[in-house]
């Protein structure tokens, strides 16, 4: 993940996030949290399921700018919820695709989180096996026996048909 922020940051000025919005899905251990937190954002807030507040309340307080965490399912958000997370310049959002059965619906919903110009870092596993169909479209279903028994893994997407959902809902690079 450390690779994903350095190749954002190649891609802008150093100072080009400052004073915006972030939105980070799914931060884990908080170690993305921060390093985004050194671009000196306005805001930055945490969306994750309720399961892992445990985890998030480990160090979420010492991220070094204002934030906000929602306890959510960004799915299942009701509408007025999730308009009330406003938009972002930056959304970052690794490892969490691939749990999700809904992915060009959840794709589309990151979509509409950004600002026009916005950025969006995506991470996600993909399809392993068979060789011959990973430089295809295609999404492995897992399903009742989910990717190594971790009981949320059902959908192994290929690069192809990630980079073809993120075309159908809106972005073009």
């Amino acid at each position: 993940r450390r690779e994903l922020f350095s190749e954002l940051m190649s891609l802008k000025e150093d100072d080009y996030f400052e004073g915006s919005r972030f939105l980070e899905i799914g931060p884990k251990d908080g170690l993305d949290s921060y390093r985004l937190a050194t671009l000196k954002p306005e805001e930055m807030v945490f969306v994750d399921l309720p399961e892992k507040r445990s985890s998030i309340e480990v160090w979420i307080d010492r991220i070094i700018c204002p934030h906000k965490f929602f306890e959510a399912n960004i799915m299942y958000m009701s509408t007025e919820d999730f308009v009330a997370l406003g938009k972002f310049n930056l959304v970052w959002c690794t490892g969490v695709l691939y749990h999700n059965a809904e992915q060009l619906r959840f794709l589309r919903k990151l979509y509409n989180l950004l600002n026009p110009g916005g950025y969006l870092v995506l991470e996600s596993a993909t399809l392993r096996d068979p060789r011959h169909l990973r430089s295809g479209n295609f999404v492995q279903i897992r399903y009742p026996d989910t990717y190594n028994d971790t009981g949320t893994i059902t959908h192994l997407p290929t690069r192809g048909a990630i980079k073809s959902w993120l075309n159908m809902v809106g972005f073009k690079d």
